[in-house]
């Protein structure tokens, strides 16, 4: 739903201002390739037929790199209007706001709070992290050792997500959006019931990402339960964790509707 209202926002943006008229085109440009992404494009093409637009998708195959090439293609041309999930807000918003000059530029499911998008259209990730938190709390409600898994940390709402995962599950107070303090990403962190022992990242690629969960599961002893941050992380978890023959032991949980999380529910 969220980003199927990314779409509806650029639509609307792009019918409604005086720099453009409403047959333009514009365009979605995701953070990578995966499934949670095919679900968002059939949003974006369920808003083009709402709002009468084309919308151009563009899912960078190799990370920050392409992203930033995809985008000057499409600045190039004088595209009406884009929708973006920044990689590295940080180092992205000098050009974010060079973007902005040329088109409607609106941000979704990651922020670049600091550039000058027109709107974030998304999840508040620290709430969702913390959200998540809870039921790492239901799923192992003795406590016990946490591994972390996302594909990378570059991106403002995998750091939000772990902080507000973190900051749950040490019973910590809510951080301000805006004002969120990250953690050390090396660190050991220790609570009354709960330890945090490892956050591993993956840069989206599939193989390393189930890598990470074996060898975690091989150096921890007595991890108690996986926690997948990204929509692919929590499947390659269980894999794991099937293949080392501890189905029931370890726990998961993480974000997203990946189809084999969701049978694995089921």
């Amino acid at each position: 739903m969220t980003l199927w209202m990314a779409a509806t926002a650029m639509a609307v943006a792009v019918a409604c201002s005086p720099k453009t008229s409403s047959d333009g085109s514009i365009a979605y440009v995701t953070n990578g390739i995966d499934p949670f992404w095919d679900l968002c494009a059939a949003g974006v093409r369920q808003a083009e037929e709402e709002f009468g637009v084309k919308c151009e998708i563009h899912m960078p195959p190799k990370g920050l790199a392409d992203q930033k090439s995809i985008l000057e293609t499409l600045l190039a041309k004088g595209i009406k209007g884009i929708a973006v999930s920044p990689i590295n807000a940080e180092n992205q918003t000098p050009f974010l706001n060079e973007a902005a000059k040329q088109t409607l530029l609106i941000t979704h499911d990651a922020d670049a709070p600091k550039s000058d998008r027109l709107v974030y259209v998304g999840t508040d990730n620290y709430k969702a992290g913390r959200a998540l938190g809870q039921l790492v709390k239901a799923a192992i409600p003795d406590g016990g050792e946490v591994a972390i898994f996302v594909g990378r940390l570059e991106q403002l709402n995998a750091r939000l997500r772990r902080q507000g995962l973190i900051d749950e599950l040490l019973d910590r107070p809510h951080q301000t959006l805006g004002q969120v303090k990250i953690d050390a990403v090396s660190k050991v962190f220790k609570g009354e019931k709960y330890t945090i022992v490892d956050t591993r990242t993956d840069n989206f690629v599939m193989d390393a990402a189930k890598s990470n969960a074996e060898d975690a599961i091989t150096k921890y002893k007595n991890l108690a339960c996986m926690v997948g941050l990204f929509a692919y992380n929590p499947p390659r978890c269980l894999q794991a964790i099937k293949e080392a023959g501890k189905l029931g032991q370890i726990k998961v949980c993480g974000f997203d509707e990946d189809d084999a999380l969701l049978k694995a529910i089921k």
